[in-house]
């Protein structure tokens, strides 16, 4: 186990990378949103063309403008994302608490197990796994544990925790395998790198604009909206005549 190196596993030269980048993305959550924006427009800004595996591959295709497919899921007998992992130079498990147990410990449902799943065939195919920015459960199953150790402890993966908590974790759980493990903050933080800031012509801002207002909504999806959401809305028309600029990110409003 290597916990000191920063450095992401080298890719084949000669070509223009292209990686996998799967999470629970195209539902309306700002969080997992804008880790899957932060990484897909870290990684093109790179030079690594981003496929993304999600929830939902038509929102992703629509907000993101990118390639998606269907996430691997065996209850709905989804298996795309584990046929296509050849196609990629490089498996990508992108931000959030992905290392969680389903409430019931096993091999194939949750978000733990199928990221077990898509470490399988990245070491099956002998491409580099990795889990970046993810948060990690504990204490873990024996069923997640050998999981775990088995599929993501090869020299393939790198795992970067996005907490001291989990890493220090994941050095037990990881303890004489030969994987690497890093602790850096969570991709969302990466927001202001990666949007870009637009400018007025000349760089010159009138006084209007230096004194505008912006206010963002980022609601979340939940079951029986109804009232709570016509209120929302009442919010912000009261916040525009007011004179803010009202702004939403990728919500359902």
């Amino acid at each position: 186990m290597n916990t000191e190196s920063n450095q992401l596993p080298p890719l084949e030269s000669g070509k223009r990378p292209r990686v996998l980048l799967d999470g629970p993305y195209g539902k309306a959550n700002l969080g997992d949103n804008a880790i899957a924006y932060c990484m897909s427009q870290f990684l093109l800004r790179n030079g690594i063309d981003v496929a993304i595996s999600c929830l939902d591959p038509h929102y992703i295709r629509d907000s993101f403008g990118l390639e998606a497919i269907a996430t691997l899921n065996f209850r709905r007998f989804d298996l795309g994302a584990l046929r296509n992992v050849a196609d990629f130079d490089a498996i990508i498990i992108g931000g959030g608490q992905q290392l969680m147990e389903y409430r019931v410990p096993n091999p194939f449902i949750g978000m733990f197990a199928r990221v077990c799943h898509m470490a399988r065939a990245a070491q099956k195919h002998d491409i580099p796994f990795v889990a970046w920015s993810v948060g990690m459960d504990w204490p873990l199953s024996s069923v997640a544990r050998y999981q775990a150790r088995r599929y993501m402890g090869g020299e393939n993966s790198t795992l970067i925790l996005r907490d001291g908590a989990s890493f220090e974790n994941a050095r037990i759980l990881f303890r004489g395998k030969r994987c690497r493990l890093i602790q850096n903050k969570d991709a969302a933080f990466m927001i202001p790198q990666v949007i870009s800031q637009p400018k007025l012509p000349g760089d010159r801002q009138s006084s209007q604009t230096r004194s505008a207002r912006r206010l963002l909504v980022c609601p979340s999806v939940i079951g029986g909206l109804g009232a709570p959401l016509d209120r929302l809305v009442e919010l912000c028309m009261g916040a525009a005549r007011h004179g803010y600029e009202v702004v939403g990110w990728h919500s359902e409003i």
